[in-house]
């Protein structure tokens, strides 16, 4: 199975630079635009299945792609809920909350939401199934922390490795060959 997993594009500008997590906010004008392009350089591809965020920022990044398909939306894709931090920028954290910035680790215990490892588990199951599927080429509009989420799951990435590798808004990774064997998934 090959599977493309898209970030969407940026978002409105008062969120831009925000622990957005579960908030529903839309793309801005540049966002649409990286829509527009990614629509464009996948055009020549044929996806026999696509995932997509139930967030609205993920949703109007698959908008101007013609698909073959019926995409399938699922909150399982969302990003990692960061609670009463969501729609804040981490200057504001560390202001308001006297805290600083030790380790990706440390911070997620500083941060409100969903619990890291909660988070895994809902990308690990989900993506468990979806690789079980007898799909060929599959499409997966989500967000970065879900991604760097997979680099840490299956592409056998540290916390901070993963978390540090840049994923610009509108950025897209590739996994050619992805199997999956007595409960294992190997990405090459």
């Amino acid at each position: 199975m090959r599977v493309t997993l898209i970030r969407h594009g940026a978002v409105e500008e008062r969120y831009a630079g925000c622990y957005n997590g579960h908030l529903d906010i839309a793309l801005s004008e540049s966002g649409r635009e990286e829509a527009r392009q990614l629509a464009e350089r996948f055009a020549p591809e044929h996806f026999d299945a696509v995932w997509c965020s139930d967030l609205k920022r993920a949703r109007q990044t698959l908008e101007p792609f013609a698909l073959d398909v019926t995409p399938h939306y699922s909150e399982a894709l969302r990003e990692k809920s960061w609670g009463r931090h969501e729609g804040r920028r981490y200057g504001e954290i560390v202001a308001e909350e006297g805290v600083g910035y030790e380790s990706f680790g440390q911070w997620l215990e500083v941060l409100d939401g969903e619990p890291w490892e909660s988070y895994l588990e809902r990308l690990r199951s989900f993506f468990e199934t979806l690789f079980t599927q007898p799909h060929e080429n599959v499409l997966v509009v989500t967000h970065a922390g879900v991604i760097r989420g997979l680099f840490v799951l299956f592409g056998g990435m540290g916390l901070e490795e993963a978390f540090g590798t840049p994923l610009p808004h509108g950025s897209y990774v590739t996994y050619e060959s992805v199997t999956h064997r007595f409960g294992e998934v190997a990405c090459a």
